[in-house]
């Protein structure tokens, strides 16, 4: 592994079902690690495959709500689940930093309390939470602060935690109301971030938000190494099995039986090593026609005018 930034984006979709192409473009051009999605609406039985990235989600049974997270498989993470109870629909990682990212969508009914925010923000020393809480106040440029608000403004004001926002706002009602504020990030003992900022490439009533990680890992090869069967020397390949496997005729307890099936399994695998030459393959990426790329590069472009 190597020390290197992340590049982190979360967003509300409003739905993705139509948007896959839209989101595979946007995670090619700006060269995304890792894609926090709140209200994917899409059931917990739809199916969700992206090249390159790895999926963890958190689907209602009816395709309302929903989060996920979008991970490149060259970052080491885990998942982790988080045993507090909570109304925020949540997905946890943990990283190879010990930095724990969650992403995090509270519905509009909800009314936030301390005890949600410790269930989130206690499960780590260091603590990334980012999506769409549902809170107003105008520390963070909202023209109205509501009861989420004000709740989440005390609570991190009072427990050491910083509340991380854009310069514009990230929501714009179809009704065509007041745009606010309400795509956050809470940081608690997460150090060298820089952002969020707006962006305005993707196709919600909500826009992305994107931040950079500093002092992170990812793996350093993004290749995929396989065998090169069709030069393989297999009397090579023979010789080293006839040399290093010599069976146990008395085998008389599972443990035996065991321990034969690991030494049988190491002397292939050595003499696969030894007998067979490797090479790097590139993981290839996903790619969208040209022509669709240059579509929704001018619908994005139209949409900032």
């Amino acid at each position: 592994m190597e020390q290197t930034n992340l590049i982190l984006c979360s967003w509300n979709a409003n739905g993705i079902r139509n948007k896959i192409s839209d989101i595979i473009e946007f995670l090619n051009r700006f060269k995304i690690d890792i894609l926090l999605i709140n209200e994917t609406k899409i059931s917990d039985k739809e199916t969700l495959k992206i090249r390159k990235y790895n999926c963890e989600r958190f689907s209602r049974p009816n395709a309302a709500g929903g989060i996920l997270i979008l991970i490149k498989n060259n970052i080491p993470y885990k998942l982790v689940k988080l045993n507090n109870k909570t109304d925020i629909e949540n997905v946890c990682i943990k990283l190879a930093s010990s930095i724990h990212i969650i992403a995090a969508y509270n519905r509009p009914i909800v009314n936030i309390t301390n005890k949600d925010i410790d269930a989130l923000l206690n499960v780590a020393s260091k603590v990334l939470l980012i999506g769409d809480l549902n809170c107003r106040h105008n520390a963070w440029k909202c023209h109205i602060n509501n009861r989420n608000g004000q709740t989440l403004y005390n609570y991190c004001q009072h427990n050491n935690c910083s509340i991380l926002y854009p310069d514009e706002p990230t929501h714009y009602p179809e009704n065509g109301s007041t745009p606010t504020t309400i795509d956050l990030a809470i940081n608690k003992n997460v150090t060298s971030i820089i952002g969020p900022q707006v962006l305005h490439e993707l196709v919600s009533d909500h826009k992305s938000i994107l931040l950079k990680i500093g002092n992170t890992y990812k793996n350093k090869d993004n290749s995929k190494a396989t065998y090169n069967y069709k030069q393989a020397d297999w009397k090579k390949f023979r010789q080293i099995l006839d040399e290093k496997i010599n069976i146990n005729n008395k085998i008389i307890t599972i443990e035996s039986i065991e321990q034969e099936v690991t030494n049988i399994t190491n002397s292939i695998q050595t003499a696969t090593d030894e007998a067979i030459l490797k090479i790097n393959r590139k993981r290839k990426e996903e790619q969208l026609p040209p022509q669709i790329i240059d579509a929704i590069k001018e619908r994005n472009r139209i949409r900032r005018l």
